[in-house]
């Protein structure tokens, strides 16, 4: 049976650039998937993230929806919430609440 929530804050914070942080987030929340019905990514602490954190974002979110979980992203500075449309990624955008 899957849990109905899972928030994820702790990991997502500061400026989100090294391979090996976004690696670590992603292989978290990876594991994460299977056991949830939805998940809620607090980006309230996250001051800057790069093109590869945007990518693996991009397919975690896509990953979950063919899974059928819902993965919501909450608090979202304006800075990231803009970086977000100007990189035109539709499948974040359409989580960002």
């Amino acid at each position: 049976m899957k849990n109905i929530d899972l928030r994820i804050d702790d990991m997502l914070s500061g400026e989100i650039t090294s391979s090996e942080i976004v690696d670590s987030i992603f292989n978290s929340f990876d594991k994460q998937l299977l056991d949830r019905n939805e998940i809620l990514l607090d980006f309230k602490k996250v001051t800057f993230v790069s093109v590869l954190f945007l990518e693996r974002l991009e397919s975690f979110v896509k990953r979950a929806k063919d899974i059928n979980v819902k993965v919501q992203i909450t608090n979202v500075s304006p800075v990231i919430y803009k970086v977000f449309q100007v990189a035109k990624v539709k499948s974040i955008l359409e989580v960002c609440s």
